[in-house]
């Protein structure tokens, strides 16, 4: 027991206050013949740390004049200070003095003689420790027992044996999860020469800590440099940054420049840590560049989609080594290429050239190329030329299938999609994975085909394909898409992941029939939404005319702090257009520039839009003169932009230019050119249009077919328009019969109006704006009694003209207003400065048609 006396002495030792303890503890020994052990402790303690030698034997001695056998605690204390102060013989002395030695005393002598370097002593007390104990199942060496032997075997190993022993030993008695032990393992395996047995305990640490790396890197800087690959691969696969910065940084002070093997590795590990600058670099200092150099680095930028780098690359490999036998491309070189290819938007162009490339240097026999030009073809939307490839491959895998599959998909090529894997399900050897399922999953929700994705449903589940969430997301969105929202609700529940694209993809399944609510009410389950996520519910909000609902979420979702997309911005600008929102539309256009996304097709087409449709045709001109990269998307929008206005002569010199510029137009284009010939009736002009669809081998659609009844019907000529509609390759749609009926209404002709009418009251039964013309076209030739009895036929079906409403932009927002409306506060304002217009127009010569007052519904 510690006498109350004590307690000074022993807190002024904690002090770290030598001299003072040194006082007291003389005082205090005057007076007691007691030994407090901890206080000794404590004492021998500052004297090991202060080298007080002679003050460390006057504590011994006095221990030995109270006839004090010391016990573990304080042997262990003695024999610390004796060896710290290189007293060898007292220090073993005191050991044997001790009557019953715990472990706590062999590690006490061990560790005292591997801090002083005497390893060989050390490792006979660890062999005493193990033979004196044989019989004492407890006394058992321990972690800090091995780590002590194994610095003592690395001060002393000239080979690995005695490593290897210890390594046994460490293994036989469960110290192989110590990251300690396991350090000090590599360093004896390195300092013994032995780097495959380092390298190998290096790759067993599972958390590796710097003292791991530090030892393994010194070890390598001591022997062949060809192993820094295996480590710098570590580095690579791990991300440790800082560790393969370091290595290299050794190699740069032992002056060794990189062989093609190493510096290969070291281009990976920087290229897969984003430091495509260093990886450069590291090529650049090699003196003679192989395939395989050439090779790392392209797949480094591929790999990180710097597409376009990778085929500058690509070309500097081909321009630097034309004369050379040995470095050239391989299959690699070309796979990765392929995939560069695919990442760059274009036509097929730079696939057929690399196809070209591909059969001159006999590489169409490997299947990896193969693959690689299928997926390059329909990426470019060239699927004639992808299935030639599949074709020709004599021996597919499953990766070629879901290349083809995945390529249909990805080009809106459904049907074929779904054949394919019809093909796919009775080869032999093996059928659709996880992968193909995803594709066709998708062509299904796309085509509205509920009974093959439920097929597609039962074969995943019967053939135990994992159902990862790329899958569940597809099946999900199969149900949602086809209107099976309940069961689609019911497998979201069930998912024990969600991603954004899980909600997502509900959220538009219940946009998609009208569900505002339920979507909008799953929004808000979610915590923190992400962007793609507040996208899908804009877009959907959007499609369903919530063009101000639209708005609202564009500014909460800024407040919460996520900052919107170019996705954003395109699928809110529909909404803009249509509400005439001219503020709006500029404050999307400044947001689009200052976050840089104005150069985004689907944002500059947009923007276009709405300039075009507020009247602004000269800023939509601007916009498209900036835009950069002119794709067929945004030549058709100032295109249709023009025809909107009327201008068929701007919209002609555009389509001409776009044509001399060697972009190819498609059906959209063709449509907005042959509606701008339509508004200003030129005929001539219109057949040159329609003719050029059959040199673009674009089959006319009903929209084409429509816009040249409405040339010819605007135009008067009414009987050649019926002629044109007999003559047509497909089926007359509403749309056309509705531009003949339009025609024979401008001018007064009721037999051919009629005659339309008779289709359009099958195809639109309900279509009020087919009844109101018939019967003003009926009245407008004085036929009362059959625009009457047309009338009437209306109002027992029930049909009533939508009324027709018109918003002004105000300072106080968007105000939407119809015929004859007296709700607002200004109506009296409002209805005066009308009669001073119509009495100003009355003064110009103009007259009222009273006679069609009773008409308007």
């Amino acid at each position: 027991m510690k006498s109350a006396s004590s307690k000074p002495i022993a807190l002024i030792v904690m002090l770290n206050e030598a001299r003072k303890s040194f006082i007291l503890f003389n005082r205090f020994n005057n007076y007691t013949t007691n030994i407090d052990y901890s206080l000794y402790g404590y004492l021998f303690q500052l004297c090991k740390q202060h080298c007080l030698i002679h003050q460390g034997k006057q504590l011994h001695a006095r221990l030995v004049l109270c006839s004090t056998t010391p016990n573990n605690f304080l042997g262990s204390k003695l024999i610390s200070f004796y060896l710290r102060n290189k007293r060898f013989k007292e220090a073993h002395h005191v050991f044997e003095e001790i009557p019953e030695r715990d472990l706590f005393s062999w590690n006490a002598l061990m560790i005292g003689y591997a801090s002083e370097n005497y390893y060989v002593e050390t490792l006979k007390v660890f062999y005493s420790l193990l033979y004196e104990n044989l019989e004492s199942p407890p006394l058992k060496p321990d972690n800090f027992t091995v780590t002590c032997v194994l610095k003592a075997v690395y001060g002393v190993s000239g080979d690995s044996f005695l490593a290897k022993m210890i390594h046994g030993y460490v293994v036989k008695n469960g110290f192989d999860s110590d990251a300690v032990i396991l350090n000090g393992l590599i360093d004896c395996y390195l300092k013994s020469g032995d780097m495959e047995m380092a390298k190998n305990m290096f790759d067993e640490i599972p958390e590796r800590d710097g003292i791991s790396w530090n030892s393994i890197i010194s070890g390598y800087s001591r022997c062949d440099y060809s192993l820094y690959g295996h480590l710098l691969q570590l580095c690579k696969e791990r991300c440790l940054i800082r560790q393969g910065k370091q290595t290299h940084a050794r190699l740069v002070l032992s002056s060794t420049i990189p062989n093609n093997f190493l510096a290969s590795k070291l281009i990976n590990f920087y290229a897969k840590n984003k430091h495509l600058k260093e990886a450069h670099h590291v090529f650049n200092e090699i003196p003679e560049k192989n395939t395989f150099s050439w090779n790392a680095l392209m797949i480094g930028y591929s790999s990180e989609n710097y597409h376009v780098e990778t085929l500058k690359l690509f070309s500097s490999f081909l321009s630097e080594n034309l004369e050379s036998r040995h470095v050239k491309p391989d299959n690699f070189t070309v796979t990765c290429v392929l995939k560069a290819v695919s990442g760059v938007l274009g036509d097929s162009v730079l696939a057929k050239m690399i196809h070209c490339y591909v059969v001159k240097n006999g590489f169409d026999s490997d299947l990896f190329v193969l693959n690689g030009l299928i997926t390059s073809y329909s990426k470019s939307v060239d699927m004639v030329l992808a299935k030639s490839v599949f074709d020709e491959i004599p021996e597919k895998d499953v990766v070629s299938w879901n290349s083809m599959i995945s390529g249909y998909f990805q080009c809106g090529f459904y049907e074929e999609c779904k054949g394919l894997y019809r093909e796919m399900l009775q080869l032999e050897g093996f059928g659709p994975d996880g992968v193909t399922v995803v594709s066709v999953l998708q062509s299904c929700a796309q085509s509205n085909d509920l009974i093959l994705g439920m097929e597609i449903h039962q074969y995943v589940i019967e053939n135990g394909i994992e159902v990862d969430i790329s899958v569940f997301n597809s099946i999900i969105a199969l149900y949602s898409k086809c209107g099976s929202l309940d069961y689609a609700r019911e497998l979201f529940e069930e998912m024990g992941e969600r991603d954004e694209i899980t909600y997502g993809t509900m959220i538009s399944g219940y946009m998609n029939y009208g569900f505002v609510d339920k979507a909008v009410n799953l929004f808000r389950e979610m915590e923190k939404p992400c962007l793609s996520t507040w996208n899908a519910l804009l877009s959907g909000l959007v499609q369903n005319n919530l063009y101000e609902r639209a708005l609202e979420l564009v500014r909460e979702m800024r407040l919460s702090g996520v900052q919107p997309n170019a996705v954003t911005l395109s699928s809110i600008l529909p909404g803009i257009s249509d509400l005439a929102f001219a503020k709006g539309g500029k404050e999307v256009h400044a947001y689009a520039i200052k976050s840089d996304c104005n150069q985004n097709i689907f944002v500059a087409t947009g923007v276009i839009d709405i300039y075009a449709k507020l009247g602004f045709i000269q800023s939509a001109r601007q916009v498209f003169d900036h835009t950069k990269d002119r794709s067929v998307i945004i030549w058709t929008a100032i295109i249709s932009a023009y025809a909107n206005h009327g201008d068929a002569k701007a919209a002609l010199d555009l389509l001409n230019v776009m044509l001399s510029h060697c972009i190819r137009p498609d059906s959209v284009t063709f449509t907005a050119v042959l509606a701008a010939c339509a508004h200003s009736g030129l005929i001539a002009e219109a057949w040159r249009i329609f003719e050029l669809l059959e040199k673009y081998g674009i089959q006319p659609l009903d929209e084409h077919y429509a816009c040249m009844v409405g040339v010819l019907s605007r135009a008067g000529k009414l009987s050649e328009a019926i002629d044109f509609i007999r003559k047509m390759s497909i089926e007359p749609s509403a749309r056309v019969w509705g531009a003949l009926l339009n025609g024979a209404s401008v001018y007064g002709d009721v037999e051919v109006g009629r005659f339309a009418c008779s289709h359009l009251f099958e195809m639109e039964p309900e279509s009020t704006g087919n009844s109101t013309i018939m019967a003003n076209l009926y009245s407008k030739a004085g036929r009362w009694e059959e625009a009457q009895e047309l009338r009437k036929k209306m109002k027992r079906l029930g049909l009533k003209k939508i009324i027709g409403s018109s918003w002004m932009e105000t300072c106080q927002g968007v105000k939407n207003f119809v015929a004859t409306d007296e709700s607002n506060e200004k109506t009296g304002e409002v209805y005066g400065v009308l009669e001073s217009l119509l009495g100003s127009m009355r003064d110009d010569g103009y007259v009222m048609m009273d006679e069609f007052k009773e008409e308007t519904m």
